[in-house]
């Protein structure tokens, strides 16, 4: 009998294992359901250093995993003839998957026909407000906009001269 190995994993690393198709959701979870305010609380939580559970993870066989599996929320894969995506899921989340879904949203945050928070059919940016990050006002500091609206929050200069980070920016090693 495998013991079980708990591991303090890189969460950037985990949500690109899940963009890549390496981490994966058995068929039989269901959908994601959290709102946008569930995702600044998950947010906020993070930047407190506060615990936020622990994710299960299943080890499969890519060539042979046990269930029938589908890419989380967010993410898509090419896919077969027959509609099914294509990859090699290495690991199933067993639990977790709505932490590990709402991270994604808002580190690569796919469009809208692909996943959006519970409550909404727009796309929600996340953005991290540097100096409130610095006093300590955590909760002032992550915001979240739709799309429309956050147009002046993606402009290189009003992010600098605001000291406004979006979150996909965090997420991208080259930049």
């Amino acid at each position: 009998m495998n013991k079980l190995d708990p591991k303090m994993e890189n969460l950037l690393g985990i949500l690109k294992q899940a963009e890549d198709g390496k981490l994966v959701l058995p068929q039989f979870q269901r959908d994601f359901v959290w709102s946008r305010q569930d995702i600044e609380d998950l947010l906020v939580s993070l930047l407190n250093g506060y615990f936020v559970g622990t994710f299960l993870f299943l080890r499969t066989d890519p060539t042979n995993p046990p269930f029938t599996w589908r890419p989380i929320q967010g993410v898509t894969l090419p896919r077969n003839r027959d509609g099914k995506p294509i990859g090699n899921p290495e690991t199933m989340i067993l639990d977790g998957q709505q932490r590990i879904t709402s991270l994604h949203y808002v580190f690569y945050a796919p469009p809208k026909e692909v996943v959006t928070p519970k409550y909404t059919s727009r796309r929600y940016l996340f953005f991290l407000k540097l100096e409130e990050l610095e006093k300590g006002n955590v909760k002032e500091a992550v915001f979240s906009m739709n799309e429309d609206d956050a147009r002046k929050y993606l402009d290189k200069e009003y992010q600098f001269e605001h000291k406004i980070v979006p979150f996909t920016e965090l997420s991208n090693k080259e930049k």
